[in-house]
C-alpha cells in the first residue's frame, strides 16, 4: 500500500522566486539539474544515471520526466509521467527544474524543523 501523494510546495509558475537558481538552470542546465537530483538522491545506482544520461541525450524530454518522477516518487508529490513528457516538449523545462529545485529546499527545511522538534 503506497503513501497518500501530497501537492506540491511551489507551483512551476514560481520559478522567479528563486532568481539565482532560475538563472544557473537557464545558464548551465546540466548542472542546475546534477544539483537538484543530488539533493533529492543521495544514492541510486550507477546504471540509472547512466540509462537517465542517455535517454536524457537521445530524447529529452523522456529522459527529463524520468528523473521528475524519481523526484515525485522520492517526495512522495502528485504528478504525471505523461504529462511531465508533454511539459517538457513542450519547453517548460526551466520551469519544471526550477520548482524541483525549490521544492527540494522546501523539503530540506521542513526535514530540518521537524527533526529539531
Amino acid at each position: 500500500m503506497s503513501a497518500k501523494k501530497t501537492n506540491w510546495h511551489k507551483t512551476m509558475c514560481d520559478c522567479f522566486d528563486a532568481f539565482p537558481e532560475c538563472l544557473l538552470l537557464c545558464c548551465c542546465p546540466v548542472i542546475g539539474t546534477a544539483i537538484v537530483q543530488s539533493m533529492a538522491h543521495k544514492t541510486t545506482g550507477v546504471l540509472n544515471h547512466n540509462l537517465t544520461f542517455i535517454l536524457g541525450c537521445t530524447l529529452c524530454c523522456i529522459g527529463c520526466a524520468i528523473n521528475r518522477k524519481r523526484f515525485r516518487d522520492y517526495y512522495e508529490l502528485e504528478g504525471n509521467f505523461c504529462i511531465d513528457c508533454l511539459l517538457y516538449d513542450m519547453g517548460c523545462y526551466l520551469c519544471l527544474s526550477s520548482q524541483e529545485y525549490m521544492e527540494s529546499h522546501w523539503q530540506l527545511q521542513n526535514r530540518k524543523s521537524a527533526d529539531t522538534n
